[in-house]
């Protein structure tokens, strides 16, 4: 996944599609959050499904098909959800399906070079 990079207010923020209108369980994909400070996720169409966040410090890219640590607790309704720990890797799955249309919208704040 590459991020859409923008500049808002003098501030740069990568911006990615996570999940588009996914309707059934995922297993999600790993992708590399080493050289963000911030980060939140936007998860909406929820209607039944649980969805999760999961990270992982380990040097190499995890197997997608391992879920390593979840973050936080199963996302069971819309909203925005920061993580505020530093991770090297992220990923998100739907772990439970129901009757939405699920989509998963990520930000992070790239930290300052020195």
């Amino acid at each position: 996944m590459q991020p859409n990079i923008q500049e808002r207010l003098n501030a740069t923020v990568h911006l990615m599609t996570i999940i588009s209108g996914e309707t059934s369980t995922t297993n999600g994909v790993w992708f590399d959050t080493a050289g963000y400070e911030a980060m939140s996720f936007h998860v909406e169409g929820i209607s039944g499904e649980t969805v999760e966040v999961h990270g992982s410090n380990k040097p190499d890219k995890p197997s997608d098909a391992d879920d390593e640590i979840q973050m936080g607790s199963d996302i069971t309704a819309d909203g925005i959800f920061a993580i505020l720990t530093p991770l090297a890797w992220t990923k998100v799955l739907i772990n439970v399906g129901g009757a939405g249309t699920v989509s998963v919208y990520f930000l992070g704040v790239p930290k300052k070079t020195r």
